[in-house]
């Protein structure tokens, strides 16, 4: 090899001196991009254990609160009672949050005090095993006319009994020219046949929800729970980005192993799926998110990038939320429109998000 680059021109030395320094500085190139990459990668996951250390320091000092009003609910519960007890305490709690001055718990109304709605009757419910732990006892029950604002008192007071009220259904009706509602309510309530061991709360609370999940069967969303991974394209397939550097996360999973994982790299860094849907219907799409600085949800046209409805800025407290957007296809009925569903804007410049359980499903009118 030396003879050879011996015997060569001074011309052809440099040519060759040349093109051997291109390809070593390309090589140098390349490497230190995969380092970069790789550097951005450790840093994104440094920050989301960070973030599960804080969100577990926040739950250990809540710890306290937490067990003591477990203990004050499981009180309220007992894997002996029978149907009839079961009707009979609920049928004391619900006179009790009736009342106009609702006595503290455990205690019963004194005959004659004004009622903030008042309920004649409280037929027998039905009870169910529910599941492994627990029993669940339906009832519904008629309230008198009464005004709207009472009404509104009561509800929110079942919905904080301690007793683990659930309202599943509400009907209103008015008669023309009233002021006055008649409330027909279905509650059930959960018996917990079992404490913690410790008097301890059973487990961890999840992470805040904004909105309840739907069910899966109709979801539209394709790799919702980012458990497919294209390491040499490093994304996730049937999502699109710009501006940021995807990574496949396990720390802030909700459904499933896997998130994704998003590090802005620039301010206004993009992360979308497209769906093709149809004009005039109406859809809803739920995500869990946790940011760590200034973000947008919405639902976008393709071309113009123009949100549908006004877009829902993430909290950026470092927690996980669940959050809805509900939108309506522009157009022609009949055609079919290019969206954007969900579509996600990162507007700070090295802030992280990480996004799980995505779905989107025709909405009820």
């Amino acid at each position: 090899m030396r003879g050879l680059y011996e015997r060569i021109s001074p011309r052809e030395r440099r040519l060759a001196t040349g093109a051997a320094s291109v390809i070593l500085i390309g090589l140098v190139y390349l490497l230190a991009l995969q380092a970069f990459a790789r550097l951005d990668a450790l840093d994104l996951e440094i920050e989301g254990l960070q973030q599960d250390l804080l969100y577990a320091a926040r739950l250990a000092e809540q710890a306290e609160g937490v067990d003591a009003v477990f203990d004050a609910i499981a009180a309220e519960h007992s894997s002996q009672w029978s149907q009839e007890e079961i009707h009979d305490r609920l049928r004391r709690e619900i006179s009790r949050l009736a009342a106009k001055n609702a006595p503290p718990q455990g205690e019963v109304a004194p005959q004659g005090s004004p009622m903030l709605v008042d309920i004649r009757s409280l037929p027998s419910g039905l009870l169910d095993e529910g599941g492994e732990g627990y029993r669940q006892y339906h009832i519904e029950f008629r309230t008198e006319p009464a005004p709207i604002q009472n009404l509104a008192v009561f509800l929110e007071r079942l919905q904080e009994s301690p007793q683990a009220l659930r309202i599943d259904r509400v009907d209103l009706k008015r008669p023309p020219q009233a002021g006055l509602f008649t409330a027909t309510i279905a509650v059930t309530r959960t018996v917990i046949d079992d404490a913690a061991p410790g008097g301890g709360a059973p487990g961890p609370a999840p992470a805040p929800a904004q909105m309840d999940a739907p069910a899966p069967a109709a979801n539209r969303a394709r790799n919702p729970s980012f458990e497919q991974w294209d390491g040499d394209e490093a994304g996730f397939p049937e999502w699109q980005s710009e501006g940021l550097v995807l990574t496949q996360g396990t720390t802030h999973a909700s459904d499933g192993a896997a998130c994704l994982a998003a590090h802005a790299r620039q301010p206004g860094g993009i992360l979308f799926q497209l769906h093709e849907l149809e004009a005039g219907a109406t859809y809803d799409l739920y995500a869990d998110i946790l940011a760590t600085g200034r973000a947008q949800l919405s639902a976008t046209l393709d071309e113009s990038g123009a949100p549908l409805e006004s877009p829902v800025e993430l909290d950026a407290d470092g927690a996980r939320y669940r959050y809805h957007v509900r939108f309506t296809v522009p157009g022609a009925p009949g055609t079919r429109v290019l969206l954007r569903a969900p579509c996600i804007v990162l507007e700070g410049d090295g802030k992280s998000l990480f996004l799980d359980n995505v779905v989107l499903m025709a909405g009820e009118v």
